[in-house]
């Protein structure tokens, strides 16, 4: 009689399978997953969207592709940002998970006439991740990090401008870009964009997708761009993985070589929510607090004001003057009597207790 075989070592089988597939995606430089043939082009990267696109190292090691989503942040795949955690995490060695403020070095502005060599860089430490692991479809979902610049390099160079995704359909129907910096170029000058790949099938869970452009090592983090119905282009997700890579360019595309990416979903609240305080105008130096505190509006899910003190201690407002995470009713732009109305419940009650409750730094 035939060993029963027990779900739960079934299942670890699975995940460790998983895990040696993401490992293999992740490392190889030599392979890549290539279909049909291979359309990327390097171009020069003094042009709107290329501009904003670098590299992230660690050390002297490049460990992925980034690119800036604010004036002073930049987006990349957790397993770029914490590569050692992200190894060990897929082999269960990881104790306490990653810890924010992580610093690396993001350098951006290829230089023409010497390839490898960038014009600016900056420290950039982690100020946000997702819940990654490599085990679990959902787990691969949280491959994203988010950095804060030093020097805010978005003011010279800009920043990409992501979507917002407003349906339960987050398969991509329109062509797609990608825009990185592939281990294998690194002496070639600028940057490698792809134009024209699509989206071939939802992943196993909401926030994955299956794509057809081509992928090799080093390009994990850049951004997957989708083009508008009004012809822009907005980050639609993340270049991920690439699954179980090839050396030569594959006839066409094919499930068990594909390409994968983080869609945007997984990622939005969370960019939405850091690029808020960056916007964040105006710095109140008040006798009673901490520490300065800055002042600003934003619309995040409607308008409403933002505060955020010392060891980025924050509080939403609405304009009506209740506190609650989220705006309550129809979003109201600002205006004079709204202010005023702010202002008061916020010096009077709120700011002393939002001054003194948080961890961290402010911007």
């Amino acid at each position: 009689m035939a060993a029963r075989r027990s779900p739960r070592s079934s299942l670890a089988r699975a995940g460790r399978a998983l895990a040696l597939l993401c490992a293999l995606g992740f490392a190889a430089g030599a392979t890549a997953n290539i279909f049909v043939a291979d359309r990327r082009e390097y171009r020069l990267a003094d042009q709107p969207l290329l501009r904003s696109v670098g590299v992230l190292l660690n050390g002297r090691r490049q460990v992925g592709t980034a690119f800036l989503v604010g004036e002073c942040h930049v987006m990349t795949a957790f397993h770029s940002a914490f590569f050692r955690d992200a190894q060990a995490i897929a082999g269960r060695e990881l104790a306490g998970g990653p810890r924010t403020g992580r610093a690396l070095s993001f350098h951006i502005g290829p230089d023409p006439a010497r390839p490898g060599l960038f014009r600016s860089r900056s420290t950039a430490r982690v100020v946000d991740y997702g819940n990654y692991h490599p085990a679990a479809p959902r787990g691969m979902t949280g491959d994203w990090a988010i950095l804060e610049l030093e020097d805010c390099l978005g003011r010279e160079y800009g920043y990409l401008s992501h979507l917002r995704p407003g349906s339960g359909d987050y398969l991509p129907r329109a062509p797609l870009m990608t825009i990185g910096f592939p281990y294998s170029g690194w002496t070639r000058p600028g940057v490698a964009v792809e134009e024209g790949c699509r989206a071939r099938e939802s992943g196993p869970v909401t926030g994955l997708v299956a794509v057809d452009c081509a992928f090799e090592a080093g390009m994990s983090g850049g951004p997957v761009l989708e083009r508008q119905p009004d012809g822009e282009w907005r980050v639609v997700g993340i270049m991920q993985l690439r699954v179980s890579p090839v050396a030569g360019v594959l006839p066409a595309y094919a499930h068990r070589h594909r390409n994968q990416m983080v869609h945007a979903v997984a990622f939005f609240r969370s960019l939405e929510r850091v690029l808020a305080f960056e916007r964040a105008g105006i710095e109140l130096v008040l006798a009673d607090a901490a520490g300065p505190v800055r002042l600003g509006f934003a619309q995040v899910d409607g308008w409403r004001p933002l505060i955020v003190g010392e060891g980025a201690a924050r509080r939403g407002l609405v304009f009506d003057g209740r506190r609650g995470p989220d705006p309550r009713g129809a979003p109201v732009p600002p205006s004079v009597e709204s202010e005023e109305i702010m202002r008061i419940e916020t010096l009077v009650g709120p700011l002393r207790d939002a001054a003194s409750a948080g961890a961290g730094s402010p911007r």
